[in-house]
């Protein structure tokens, strides 16, 4: 790797980085303010509604980034078409999802008013199928040019919460902001690809195009939607079993742990196309030893993370919403320990998309429900709240890594996991292996 590459790399990194810090420290900042404005059974229906719509989330986005990224790479020539037919896309997958929401909460049995602020999350969808205008800016590493028009769109919206809360706003008018931070960060993305000189003249669908997206990408919309069931069917429950109450002081554990899912978004997003210009090149041994590298950084980070958030729950949850959500810092020092398989299965979302082997997503989702489901009520009902968050741990680490070695094509990738988890006593072979890669 050239200095001018690494040098441009870092700075991705930089700006990434700058824009989920700042973004995460307003999020503090309004999350709190609108937990204690809404106090905890308002706060669990929003949330709620918020969860409802995550689910289906993937629906709406179709889970394509990483593809399209791909595509934007190995076809430069064919960058507007392949945007174009990416938003279309993801246009349709919004209004199949805010169906898939409504249809749920019915089905669920939710009281009117709160099935109205499922639907209203929902709608975010739309706006958000412009977010493929991003995916460009990551093929080209350059997201610095998103970072600044991106965070004025969040002290916008993160500004509008708080005339809310000094406005004493009803929990519906919190839902509505999700549409407008939504089209927020769509309008800034708009402004900055045109500011670059792009043009939305050029976009044009291209069939074949969106086909060849549809083909790679099902297993990963199916696995997603599968994986959004068993990372948020705890959080489901424990409002449908619990109660509002319960359901509030869940989400304010499940909210900060969520603030530090920024790291590997923005880590792999970086990485990901070098990675695959390498993979293009590199022998199987060399190969090992990048992803080896891309694993042992993201799961001691990982390590790092659970270690900092599990120390501070007790001081955390009251200060971020107050005395009222305590009872959150005991399901906050369980759920902590979720982040490092997370970090490590991130990565490994890469590796199989690298390997041309998605549709373990969607077979490793399964299990995970299969799992999650009967585990989390078992255990809710012994423990509250916390056992739910014991279910979903017990779940994510053995869906995040031990389906690794439960079938012999993921064992490479279960031992590289496993030796990640070493990293720490490994630190000057790792040294080693980062001289040797740049």
């Amino acid at each position: 790797m050239n200095s001018n590459r690494l040098r441009q790399l870092g700075g991705n990194v930089f700006w990434l980085v700058a824009n989920r810090i700042v973004r995460m420290l307003i999020s503090v900042v309004v999350l709190g303010a609108v937990g204690r404005h809404l106090g905890v059974e308002q706060f669990g229906q929003l949330n709620y509604a918020i969860s409802l719509a995550a689910v289906f989330a993937t629906v709406a986005g179709l889970g394509f980034e990483a593809i399209v990224i791909r595509e934007l790479v190995r076809d430069p020539a064919s960058t507007s078409r392949t945007l174009c037919s990416a938003f279309l896309l993801r246009l349709v997958g919004g209004l199949l999802a805010i169906v898939l929401v409504l249809a749920a909460s019915l089905v669920a049995g939710d009281h009117p008013s709160q099935v109205v602020l499922a639907v209203i999350v929902s709608v975010g969808f739309l706006p958000g199928a412009l977010e493929v205008i991003e995916l460009w800016f990551q093929k080209n590493i350059q997201a610095k040019h998103t970072v600044i028009v991106r965070i004025a769109a969040a002290i916008l919206a993160g500004g509008l919460r708080l005339v809310l809360v000094w406005q004493g706003a009803a929990v519906s008018a919190f839902a509505v902001m999700q549409i407008v931070e939504s089209a927020l960060a769509a309008a800034a993305l708009v402004w900055v690809y045109r500011a670059r000189g792009e043009s939305f003249r050029e976009w044009r669908g291209d069939w074949s195009i969106a086909v060849r997206l549809l083909r790679d990408t099902w297993p990963l919309t199916l696995s997603g939607i599968l994986v959004a069931c068993y990372f948020r069917v705890e959080q489901l429950l424990v409002k449908q079993v619990l109660g509002d109450y319960s359901a509030g002081i869940y989400y304010a554990s499940v909210r900060i742990v969520e603030m530090w899912g920024f790291v590997p978004v923005v880590l792999l997003a970086t990485i990901y196309p070098l990675l695959v210009e390498k993979y293009r090149i590199s022998e199987v041994v060399e190969r090992q030893r990048q992803m080896q590298i891309v694993f042992d950084v993201m799961t001691t980070l990982g390590l790092l993370t659970a270690v900092i958030v599990g120390l501070t729950a007790s001081t955390l949850v009251p200060l971020i919403f107050g005395q009222e959500y305590y009872p959150a810092a005991k399901v906050l020092m369980i759920h902590a320990w979720i982040v490092p398989v997370t970090f490590s299965g991130s990565v490994r979302a890469q590796y199989l998309l690298l390997e041309n082997a998605n549709i373990y997503h969607t077979v490793v989702a399964v299990i995970g429900i299969a799992i999650n489901v009967p585990l989390t009520l078992w255990l809710m009902g012994l423990y509250g709240s916390a056992g739910a968050a014991w279910g979903l741990l017990i779940t994510t680490w053995f869906t995040g890594m031990g389906t690794s070695f439960i079938f012999p094509r993921l064992r490479p990738c279960g031992m590289l996991q496993l030796r990640a988890f070493f990293a720490p006593l490994r630190w000057r072979s790792a040294i080693g292996l980062l001289q040797k890669l740049k």
